[in-house]
């Protein structure tokens, strides 16, 4: 109670002088009068005392998730620089301060990194060169997901060579493929911000029939399977479990019944958050109310990301999204004095993203890159407008404000309000 003890103090001196003797001689009054104006001095220095209710704890964790991350031959051939030398760190320069800006980015790896032995491959047996992931790393991600239709494309030696080269480059976390089945029956939990997570990945097909000797390697859609890795994750202290699946058909605009199935069936197993990869188009995001135990209350299940970035042109395949999620807690104690948690998700947004290829950087030459779906009305970040990106052409520039349409309007199908993620010139995140 603010000031209580200032009061206090003042009443008892106060009372102190008040009940002396009516009579005094003079020279106690006098005396009694410095004491008090001394008194008084030394209340009037006392600092303000504040409440001493404990204020609540608040702590937020943002996550950035993309789209499936692929690498056609045409890919790969335009950051060719000679003498096995590839730069793919352009193609990420556009939208890399909106990953940096999140707490956690996390991607779907939808090739392999098998090595320039087995030689560079295109659609449908991927082999992608390491600079791939020189590029992932420094755009920003922090968790790299393995596993998806395209992660056995060069056998067991593929599979493990590209764990080990995304291992180099130093990932919060690697997930979705594995060395053994011990590593893939354990369950990482990841800490940030005072806020514990663990992400969960499974793929509902391989393009390869994966061999029953190697079935450690990757995890097949099991429900009982993801039931039993939802638990462990909660009793490593996971707040926040995000499930990962590659699913679907390819370029639908809406999930098909077996997405629709396994989300429901996920929902009761008790997950705070879904996201699908694998149709290649955007598609729609939908809330849920959780149960089972999740910590959200509130959660949300996106099918499909899109493609972050696919040498794919036509309409739609050309889209993705940054998906921002902000995840609030809020600790304090209960009528009991125990502290207590409540985490909820605070804020869904995304940044409507669009693949060019053309000239850029090498008028020579022609690149893919990653823009933000902005127009002259719509600039996502201060250091980035139409202006410098000059070298679109009208007709692309067409492209760019109908491809930023199409994504709005494949993610409020289900009607989500999903916020627009902008950044200031610091580089932090905007909402609205």
């Amino acid at each position: 109670m603010k000031y209580l003890y200032l009061c206090v103090l003042s009443f008892l001196i106060l009372s102190n002088f008040s009940s002396c003797s009516p009579v005094q001689d003079a020279s106690a009054n006098t005396e009694d009068s410095n004491k008090l104006e001394d008194s008084l001095k030394v209340i009037a220095n006392f600092e303000r005392i504040e409440d001493f209710t404990e204020k609540p704890k608040i702590n937020n964790l943002t996550f950035a998730v993309t789209g499936d991350l692929m690498c056609h031959g045409s890919q790969y051939k335009t950051v060719f620089e000679g003498n096995d030398t590839y730069n793919f760190l352009p193609v990420f320069e556009a939208v890399k301060p909106f990953l940096s800006a999140a707490d956690v980015a996390i991607g779907n790896l939808e090739t392999v990194l098998a090595g320039e032995g087995k030689n560079y491959k295109s659609y449908p047996q991927f082999n992608t060169p390491n600079a791939y992931a020189d590029a992932l790393k420094d755009a920003g991600f922090d968790i790299i997901v393995t596993v998806n239709n395209h992660t056995y494309d060069q056998g067991k030696a593929g599979v493990l060579r590209t764990l080990d080269e995304l291992d180099k480059r130093n990932f919060t976390g690697v997930l979705g493929s594995y060395r053994t089945q011990e590593a893939q029956d354990e369950i990482k939990v990841f800490e940030k911000n005072d806020i514990k997570y663990s992400v969960l990945a499974y793929t509902q097909f391989s393009n390869i029939t994966l061999r029953s000797s190697e079935s450690h390697l990757f995890q097949l859609i099991d429900t009982v399977k993801v039931g039993q890795d939802i638990q462990k994750a909660r009793k490593q202290g996971a707040e926040i479990v995000l499930i990962h699946y590659h699913w679907g058909a390819e370029y639908l605009p809406e999930p098909n019944s077996y997405q629709k199935m396994i989300t429901e069936k996920t929902i009761q197993l008790g997950a705070d958050v879904i996201i699908g990869g694998h149709p290649h188009v955007v598609q729609p995001l939908k809330k849920y109310k959780t149960q089972n135990n999740a910590t959200l209350d509130s959660g949300i299940v996106a099918y499909s990301m899109g493609n972050f970035y696919s040498g794919q042109r036509k309409r739609y395949r050309h889209n993705g999204l940054i998906l921002w999620l902000e995840m609030e807690k809020i600790t304090e104690k209960n009528d009991k004095n125990e502290k207590v948690s409540k985490i909820s998700l605070k804020n869904i947004a995304h940044l409507p993203t669009w693949v060019y290829y053309g000239k850029a950087g090498n008028p020579s030459k022609n690149e893919y890159r990653i823009y933000p779906a902005q127009n002259d009305s719509i600039p996502f970040s201060p250091f980035l407008s139409l202006d410098t990106l000059d070298f679109i052409s009208k007709s692309g520039r067409a492209y760019l404000n109908q491809s930023r349409k199409d994504t709005d309007n494949a993610l409020k199908m289900y009607n989500v309000d999903s916020k627009y993620l902008f950044l200031d010139k610091d580089g932090k995140a905007i909402l609205k």
